[in-house]
């Protein structure tokens, strides 16, 4: 457990090249489809539906930063999802920003854990609590927000703004 928490660490301070600096849009169909075949096969064990709305929408975003943040919140939303449920990836345009969601259907985020829900080691469900730290750095480092919410008919909504 601790190799991994510190082979994690590692990767966090590790910078690796982004290739596209976030000027030129990122289209969201192909991505959301890449996305949902890296958790299929953990979403399938979990007994977890994926399903996937970009309505022809681009970002402008670098491919492998959203790609990052959207993987990360993507596996924590699968992880939190009951058996049966559903984990939903949407994009729409609101203003001059494109709003990325990602819901799951599991017992949401309790609102004291929500301040420090993207501090790194953070966790109030035992695990590692890098991939959150990780998501809110790559939003700051890019100029995106990432909020957490409640999301209808009960479960998480992670709320990622990307202006246009």
């Amino acid at each position: 457990r601790v190799e991994g928490i510190v082979a994690r660490l590692l990767g966090i301070a590790r910078r690796t090249p982004v290739t596209g600096d976030g000027r030129e849009p990122t289209p969201l169909e192909p991505l959301f489809e890449d996305l949902k075949l890296l958790v299929a096969s953990r979403a399938d064990r979990a007994g977890v539906e994926v399903r996937a709305v970009a309505d022809g929408l681009s970002a402008r975003a670098a491919r492998e930063s959203l790609a990052q943040v959207l993987l990360n919140l993507l596996l924590n939303a699968v992880a939190h999802s009951p058996q049966g449920g559903v984990v939903e990836l949407a994009a729409a345009v609101r203003g001059n920003r494109v709003e990325i969601l990602v819901r799951d259907q599991g017992t949401g985020v309790p609102a004291a854990d929500r301040p420090h829900l993207f501090e790194a080691l953070y966790s109030g469900t035992g695990s590692t609590g890098l991939g959150l730290a990780v998501v809110r750095r790559i939003a700051d480092e890019n100029g995106w927000s990432v909020a957490v919410g409640d999301a209808p008919g009960g479960g998480a909504e992670f709320r990622v703004e990307v202006p246009e």
